[in-house]
């Protein structure tokens, strides 16, 4: 959405772009891609403020499509952390103020990650510490300004000097020794029980999914859901949607469908029509084409699904599998839903065995009702 909207602006005179709050209450993270930059390029904006998206990285890249006017930006309360995209900071060469979870970088360094040893440091008068030339103390003050939850030092107290005026104090809490002590204990009891898991884990499985499977039967017993299944397809496969699926699974399997362009209420804004779908339906049915990988609403259907399997506990996506697109195609949320949720091929367009075709859909109805 957020790079749709920015096509607009292309070549206009916007200085400054207010973005907070933007993501949806029920995202849990945010992973800003080269895509979702790919229109900022051809801007003259000089401000981005992009406050409370939980946005926790940007692919390598991704700040490559910033405009070179940009000056200041705030990202405060995203939970950032180190990556790669560290380095891409030296290339926002216009760049005077980041904000970062409340804390300001004044002529951001560029030599922030990797951590490397401090260049040209030197005593700073009647101060106890080095001080480098890029402004900073040292780096694992970067560093300690960035991860305060671990610390090295469980008593001092590490500043982070940016000029003569300003100076930013972070109190170093007392975690990371009890952190590795833990981790130590649990090595060593992974190590003693790994032996025995490994002797028993054909039975540990069988108890595991005999045990989730008597879950599920019990609670679709309980459960009422106003529809057996929410279709989630792009525009483009509509054809398919309404002129097959629909006729197999409704009129011949008797489920109940919700279908966006049929059975969503007018007037209600798109993400609350998307949430009541899947909450209101037992499974939610992707076609799975290349048109829908390329449709925002698609992905965020999909999102909302796992969000609410997470929140339920019960199996939420199913796949129907219309095109054969290759793994390395799909984006990797996808991909990873595929590998953990179930899915079903659709028989080639042009096999001719009717007998096939029938046992598909039989088995796709079969998926939904389970």
């Amino acid at each position: 959405m957020l790079a749709d909207a920015m096509e607009s602006l292309q070549g206009s005179d916007l200085l400054s772009l207010h973005i907070d709050s933007l993501v949806h209450r029920y995202t849990m993270s945010v992973l800003i891609t080269q895509w979702h930059t790919r229109y900022f390029k051809n801007t003259s904006i000089v401000t981005i403020s992009a406050q409370y998206n939980r946005i926790e990285a940007f692919c390598e890249g991704a700040l490559d499509n910033m405009p070179d006017t940009l000056e200041y930006v705030d990202l405060f309360a995203n939970p950032l952390g180190f990556g790669r995209y560290f380095k891409d900071l030296g290339k926002l060469k216009s760049l005077k103020k980041l904000t970062v979870d409340g804390r300001f970088w004044a002529s951001p360094p560029p030599y922030v990650y990797p951590p490397t040893v401090p260049r040209d440091c030197q005593k700073t008068p009647g101060v106890g510490d080095r001080r480098c030339e890029n402004g900073w103390t040292h780096e694992m003050d970067v560093l300690e300004a960035w991860r305060p939850d671990f610390m090295i030092d469980t008593r001092t107290v590490s500043s982070l000097r940016q000029d003569s005026t300003r100076t930013l104090t972070f109190v170093l809490p007392p975690n990371l020794q009890e952190f590795k002590s833990r981790c130590t204990q649990l090595y060593y009891q992974l190590l003693e029980i790994s032996p025995w898991l490994t002797a028993f884990r054909w039975k540990l499985r069988y108890l595991y999914y005999a045990s989730r499977l008597k879950y599920r039967r019990q609670h679709n017993e309980e459960d009422s859901f106003e529809f057996d299944a929410f279709v989630s397809y792009a525009s483009e496969d509509n054809d398919f949607v309404h002129g097959e699926l629909v006729e197999r699974l409704e009129e011949r399997a008797g489920l109940r469908l919700n279908v966006h362009n049929r059975d969503w209420i007018p007037g209600r804004p798109i993400p609350s029509n998307i949430v009541a779908a899947v909450q209101s339906s037992r499974r939610t049915l992707v076609v799975l084409t290349r048109h829908l990988l390329e449709s925002d609403w698609c992905q965020y259907e999909m999102q909302m699904a796992t969000m609410e399997a997470a929140h339920s506990g019960r199996d939420v996506l199913l796949f129907l599998l219309y095109e054969d697109v290759p793994s390395h195609e799909l984006p990797r949320q996808v991909l990873y839903n595929l590998q953990a949720s179930t899915y079903i091929l659709y028989p080639s367009h042009d096999h001719a065995d009717s007998r096939l075709v029938d046992s598909f859909w039989q088995r796709l109805a079969q998926a939904i009702r389970d």
